[in-house]
C-alpha cells in the first residue's frame, strides 16, 4: 500500500439520524407545495413552443437533427414525448417531468447541506436553493435539468470522498453524460468533477506521512499544462463576447481556481511519477467511463436512425450560432456594492470578542427588516440588492484559497468536500454566458448556496445568530419581494406586488397562467387560425414555435426557430425554399410576429402577401390566410406591403415572382 493509498483511511461515511430524516420529510412536503402551487404559472410563450413542437414531432416518429433541426442536444424530447404519451399533448404535461425530478432533487440539495451543517441549518439552506430556483420560472427548460443533475453528480462525488468506492464516480459521470444528453452546458459539470480530482490528488499527497523525497517533475508538468489547457478553454469560450464583465464574471473564477490548484501541485515535490500517476488515473477513469456510457447508448441510436452526422453537426458545429441569437450584458462589477452587507456579516461573525458579536447580531435584525421593508418600496433599492447576487460567484473563488489555507484544524476530508462544492459551482455558473440575466442565475443559485454554505463551515460559523438572519434575509427576500413579482418581459413589474396572471383560454395550455397582456393576444391568434387553416399544416414567423404547439397544427419546415436556418444569411435562397414547403403542404394560413432572428426577409414577406390576401392583426401577431375563390397571385393588384416591424418595403407581387419567391 503506497502512502496515498493510506492517506484514505480517515473517511467515514455520512449516515443521517432520526430527526434529520423528520427534518428532510417536513421541508420534501413543503418544497413540493410550493413548487406544486407555481407550477402552472408563468411562460415565455418561445419556450414552450419550442420544447413542445420537438416533443410532439418525436411522438410523430420524427427523430431530432435528421427530421428536424435542434435547439438543444435532443435527451428531453424524449423526455416530454413520453410524458405527452402519458399524460396528454398539453403544455402542463411539459412540467410534470420537471416536477418529478425536483421532487428527487430535494432531497439531494439537503444531504449535501448535511455534509456541513446541522438539520435545521440544512434545512434552511434547502429552503433558500428553493426559492430561488425553479418556482422562479416553471418552465420545463433543460437548464434546470442540468442543475439537477449536477446536483446529483455532487452528491455522489461527495459519497466517494467518503467510501473511496470508484462506483460513486461512474455515477457521477453519467449524470454529467446524461446532463449532456440534454443540453451540452452539462460538460461544464465535468470539467469541475476533473478539476476537483486534480486537487483531490494533490490533497491526498499530502495527507500521506511522512513524504517522500521524489521529484515528480513529469506528473507535475503534466498536471500543470492540463491546467493551462483548462485555462485557455475558459478564456477562448468567454472570447466570443470580449467584455470586462463577462471575464470578471465568469472567465476569471474558474481561471483562479485553475491556476491555484496548479500552483498547489508545482509546489509539492513528493511521491513518485508513477504513484501520482496511478492515483489521478485511478479517479479520471470511472469518472469518463460513467459519462461516457449513456453517450454511447445515444450514440448507437442516431447512428442507427441515419442522424448521427446531422445531430453532431448540429450540436457542436452550429451551436454558436444558438450562442449568436441568445445574448443578454452581465451586471457591472459596481453592483457588487450590494452584497457588501452580507460580506460584512460575515466577517464581524468571525469575531472572537462576544459584545462585538452581541451588538452586530441585535443591529443585523433590526437592519434586515428596515432593508426589506425599503425594497419593498423602493425599486432601486431592490435592483441593487437584486442584480448584485450573481456577483457572488467571482466572490465564492476569491475565497476559496482562503478558506482552504487559513484553517488549519480542518480535516483533509472537509477541505475535499469544499473545494468539490466550489469547482462544480463555478464551473456550472458558465451557463449564464452568453444568455447573462436573472433567469439563468436561478438555474444555477442552488449551487452558489451549497459552495458558500461549505466555505463558511470550514470557520466554524454554522450555526450563528448573524449567518442565520442573513439566510433569513435572502429568503424572505425572494419569497415576500421577488418571486410574486418577477417575470422577465413584462413592464409592469413592482417589488413585492404580484404580477396577474390569467389562464389561456386554448385547450392544449388551459392550465397555464400568464399576464394579461400575452394572454389575449395568442388566444385571439389561435382562433383565427384554427378558424382559417383548413389543413394540417401553417407557418408561423420569425420563431413562433408556440403557434404550431398551441393551435395543434403542423410546421412545413425543419425549424423550430428561424435563426436555425443555414440559409438565414441566404434570403433568397431561403425565400424560394420556404414558399415551396408551403405550397408543398397545403398551407392556408401564416401568422407574423416577433422573433430574435428580426424581421423576415422582404423578399418572403412579399411572397407571403401575394399568397395569402386577407389578413388581421391581433396584438404582435399579423394573420394572413387564403380562401377558396381567391383570385392567383398574379392576377392580384400590386401595392405595398402593409405590415412589417422595423421597415416598410414596397415590392409588389409581380416583383416578388420575377424575383423566384411565387410558385
Amino acid at each position: 500500500m503506497t502512502r496515498l493509498e493510506s492517506a484514505r483511511g480517515y473517511r467515514r461515511a455520512f449516515r443521517e439520524t432520526r430527526p434529520g430524516w423528520i427534518v428532510l420529510l417536513a421541508i420534501w412536503l413543503i418544497s413540493a407545495v410550493y413548487l406544486g402551487v407555481r407550477l402552472p404559472n408563468r411562460s415565455f410563450t418561445i419556450d414552450m413552443g419550442v420544447l413542445g413542437q420537438a416533443a410532439e414531432r418525436v411522438l410523430h416518429g420524427q427523430v431530432p437533427c435528421r427530421d428536424f433541426r435542434c435547439v438543444y442536444t435532443g435527451g428531453e424530447d424524449y423526455l416530454n414525448a413520453l410524458s405527452f404519451r402519458v399524460f396528454g399533448v398539453t403544455a402542463i404535461s411539459l412540467r410534470i417531468p420537471l416536477f418529478l425530478f425536483f421532487l428527487g432533487w430535494i432531497p439531494a440539495v439537503y444531504f449535501i447541506a448535511r455534509r456541513f451543517a446541522s438539520p435545521l441549518v440544512a434545512a434552511g439552506t434547502t429552503l433558500l436553493a428553493l426559492v430561488w430556483s425553479v418556482p422562479n420560472y416553471p418552465e420545463a427548460s433543460p437548464s434546470w435539468y442540468l442543475l439537477f443533475f449536477a446536483t446529483w453528480g455532487a452528491l455522489a462525488l461527495l459519497r466517494y470522498t467518503e467510501t473511496d468506492n470508484g462506483f460513486w464516480l461512474w455515477v457521477a459521470g453519467a449524470c454529467c453524460g446524461l446532463s449532456t444528453l440534454v443540453k451540452t452546458p452539462g460538460l461544464y459539470f465535468l470539467a469541475g468533477a476533473l478539476l476537483f480530482l486534480a486537487f483531490r490528488e494533490q490533497s491526498l499527497l499530502e495527507s500521506a506521512q511522512p513524504p517522500s523525497p521524489g521529484l515528480n517533475r513529469a506528473y507535475r508538468i503534466f498536471a500543470v499544462l492540463s491546467l493551462a489547457v483548462f485555462f485557455c478553454a475558459i478564456v477562448d469560450l468567454i472570447g466570443q463576447r470580449p467584455l470586462f464583465r463577462d471575464f470578471f464574471q465568469f472567465a476569471f473564477p474558474s481561471a483562479f481556481l485553475a491556476v491555484y490548484v496548479a500552483w498547489s501541485v508545482w509546489r509539492r515535490r513528493s511521491e513518485t511519477n508513477s504513484a501520482r500517476f496511478r492515483s489521478l488515473i485511478g479517479m479520471v477513469a470511472p469518472l469518463l467511463v460513467g459519462f461516457a456510457t449513456p453517450l454511447a447508448v445515444w450514440v448507437l441510436f442516431l447512428w442507427n436512425a441515419g442522424a448521427l452526422h446531422d445531430w453532431f453537426r448540429q450540436t457542436f458545429l452550429l451551436s454558436a450560432r444558438h450562442l449568436q441569437w441568445t445574448v443578454g450584458n452581465p451586471v457591472g462589477v459596481a453592483a457588487v456594492i450590494g452584497l457588501v452587507p452580507a460580506v460584512l456579516v460575515i466577517l464581524v461573525a468571525c469575531q472572537r470578542k462576544s459584545a462585538v458579536r452581541h451588538f452586530t447580531w441585535l443591529a443585523w435584525f433590526v437592519g434586515v427588516a428596515a432593508v426589506l421593508v425599503a425594497a419593498r418600496t423602493s425599486l432601486r433599492i431592490y435592483e441593487i440588492l437584486g442584480i448584485s447576487v450573481p456577483l457572488v460567484v467571482p466572490l465564492i473563488a476569491l475565497a476559496t484559497p482562503l478558506s482552504l489555507n487559513a484553517c488549519g484544524r480542518v480535516s483533509p476530508l472537509r477541505r475535499q468536500q469544499a473545494f468539490l462544492l466550489v469547482a462544480i459551482a463555478t464551473l456550472c455558473a458558465l451557463i449564464q454566458f452568453p444568455m447573462s440575466t436573472v433567469l439563468y442565475f436561478y438555474h444555477v443559485a442552488p449551487l452558489e448556496i451549497l459552495a458558500i454554505l461549505a466555505l463558511v463551515s470550514l470557520w466554524d460559523l454554522v450555526p450563528g445568530p448573524e449567518l442565520g438572519s442573513l439566510l433569513v434575509f435572502y429568503l424572505l427576500f425572494a419569497v415576500w419581494l421577488h418571486t410574486p413579482g418577477y417575470f422577465a418581459g413584462t413592464a409592469r413589474y413592482e417589488p413585492g406586488h404580484s404580477v396577474p396572471l390569467q389562464h389561456l383560454a386554448i385547450a392544449r395550455a388551459s392550465d397555464i397562467r400568464v399576464p394579461p397582456e400575452q394572454a389575449g393576444p395568442l388566444d385571439r391568434v389561435i382562433r383565427i387560425v384554427k378558424e382559417h387553416a383548413g389543413g394540417l399544416y401553417i407557418y408561423a414567423a420569425p420563431d413562433q414555435p408556440e403557434i404550431y404547439f398551441l393551435s395543434g397544427l403542423r410546421n412545413p419546415t425543419r425549424d423550430l426557430l428561424d435563426y436555425l436556418d443555414p440559409d438565414l444569411t441566404s434570403p433568397l435562397a431561403r425565400t424560394a425554399r420556404i414558399m415551396n414547403d408551403i405550397q408543398n403542404h397545403g398551407v392556408n394560413v401564416v401568422v407574423i410576429g416577433r422573433g430574435p432572428s428580426g424581421p423576415i426577409p422582404v423578399a418572403l414577406r412579399a411572397g407571403l402577401d401575394a399568397e395569402f390576401p386577407h389578413s388581421l392583426r391581433t396584438g404582435p401577431y399579423e394573420v394572413r390566410w387564403r380562401v377558396p375563390g381567391d383570385p392567383p397571385p398574379s392576377l392580384q393588384p400590386p401595392g405595398t406591403i402593409p405590415f412589417e416591424f422595423g421597415r416598410t418595403p414596397t415590392l409588389s407581387s409581380h416583383a416578388a415572382k420575377t424575383r423566384g419567391v411565387q410558385p
